[in-house]
């Protein structure tokens, strides 16, 4: 089961890697 904070830093870093990407571009 995965808990509330795991997925905070998942959602986190999914939004950090769009965000760069979109930075990128």
């Amino acid at each position: 089961m995965i808990s509330k904070i795991q997925k905070k830093v998942l959602l986190i870093k999914v939004v950090f890697i769009q965000l760069s990407s979109y930075i990128v571009q």
